[in-house]
């Protein structure tokens, strides 16, 4: 993460038990560029079918910026305007999975959100986030 390397798989599915749901983990690259020792930083509640995700990238701050969809749900019951969870958010967090001490909900259930009420994430997470911060 530290020189700013995001990889994500072509090939992956994430269903458990309880659904569908979605998944940020750290692996170590070997050599001859395969993953291993997985660390499951994140893992959020069930996931929609659509808006599950969106941008990721690591910010000049060195932190790891992440969006999250609304999930599709209608809005009668949009995940986006519950701060109990972590869908419709921008999330801001260290490249090891914890909390920034500066993040604005530290203390707080949740505390990874550096924004909120994101309906359908695409790219530019991280400017978001530092300008709120700046």
């Amino acid at each position: 993460g530290k020189d700013g390397n995001c990889m994500i798989p072509n090939n992956f599915k994430n269903v458990d038990k309880n659904g569908p749901y979605c998944q940020l983990s750290r692996f170590q690259l070997t050599k001859s560029n395969k993953l291993q020792k997985e660390e499951v930083l994140l893992k959020t509640g069930n996931a929609g079918k659509m808006h599950n995700g969106g941008g990721m990238s690591f910010g000049s701050d060195g932190y790891l910026y992440l969006a999250t969809g609304d999930t599709g749900y209608p809005r009668s019951i949009d995940p986006a305007n519950n701060l109990d969870n972590l869908w419709g958010k921008i999330l801001r967090i260290k490249d090891d999975g914890t909390i920034p001490s500066d993040n604005p909900y530290v203390g707080e259930k949740k505390s990874q959100r550096c924004g909120e009420r994101i309906t359908n994430p695409g790219d530019g997470t991280s400017r978001v986030c530092t300008e709120i911060f700046a």
